[in-house]
């Protein structure tokens, strides 16, 4: 009988010591699903967050492109204008300065040199109608003095 009490006591001893370490796993297991858990949550803060923030990036993106294509739309106008100017200052150059000597010509490319012969035309042409507009102005002055003198000269020649 001793004997079986001694294999009871035992066998309590390891049930007690089986509880014991069922229950430390156990206490384990509940902690580690308890920092499972609380990480999960921590990392589903931290992709919502990554999410606003690619959302927010993505409509700055957005916002960037279109500034872009704006930009690049505008450059295109501008060159598109750039080139009417040009063309348009090459034909005012190649009516107003037929006459010129080869060797006096004006690069094609050179806008500026060709806006400035256009603009001494300009200037002497100015000056050529200045100067008969003067000289327009001084005849038709002589005239009127004519025709006051003929009707003097008439009388006189009646008498």
């Amino acid at each position: 009988m001793e004997n079986l009490l001694r294999i009871r006591e035992s066998l309590l001893q390891q049930d007690l010591k089986k509880r014991e370490k069922y229950d430390e796993l156990r206490r384990t297991l509940q902690s580690n699903q308890e920092q499972h858990h609380l990480m999960r949550l921590q990392k589903n803060y931290e992709l919502s967050q990554m999410e606003v923030e690619h959302e927010k990036t993505r409509s700055e993106v957005l916002e960037w492109e279109r500034k872009w294509n704006q930009i690049q739309e505008t450059a295109s106008k501008k060159t598109l204008l750039l080139g009417q100017i040009k063309m348009a200052t090459l034909n005012l150059y190649e009516m107003t300065c037929q006459d010129e000597k080869a060797d006096e010509a004006v690069d094609i490319n050179d806008t500026e040199k060709q806006l400035d012969q256009v603009k001494t035309f300009i200037q002497d042409t100015d000056d050529m109608v200045k100067q008969y507009q003067t000289s327009s102005q001084r005849q038709d002055g002589k005239k009127r003095d004519k025709k006051s003198f003929p009707s003097h000269r008439k009388k006189k020649a009646s008498k």
